[in-house]
């Protein structure tokens, strides 16, 4: 049976795309964070690689779904992800911790995406 790109629904901070990418090519999700990070901070086009990879790569669930159907899934579960991606991110700046997480140095090992 063929490899699929999915997102991921096990190694996912925000949408899964990362978790995703590092499933399908088999390394450290933490890495594909790190070059999408710099991708971000040298470029910018890290930010939308990410934003359009998000949006058109189905979910483990929805892999045989059509690509019009795809996406409009997507783009329907991603305000669901992002606030709940906020009120996490929320909960470390807050100190604590954000859904199990403690302290000053899981707060800067959630904001590194370990």
């Amino acid at each position: 049976m063929a490899r699929r790109l999915t997102k991921s629904s096990d190694e996912r901070l925000i949408f899964g795309v990362a978790g995703g990418l590092a499933e399908y090519f088999d390394v450290d999700p933490v890495l594909v964070r790190v070059v999408f990070a710099l991708l971000v901070l040298s470029t910018g086009v890290g930010l939308v690689a990410y934003i359009v990879l998000a949006i058109v790569m189905p979910s483990q669930a929805s892999v045989a779904a059509r690509p019009g159907d795809v996406v409009r899934e997507n783009v329907e579960q991603m305000q669901g992800d992002v606030s709940r991606a906020g009120r996490r991110l929320e909960g470390v700046f807050r100190g604590d911790g954000g859904e199990g997480q403690s302290g000053v140095a899981d707060r800067g090992r959630y904001l590194a995406g370990v």
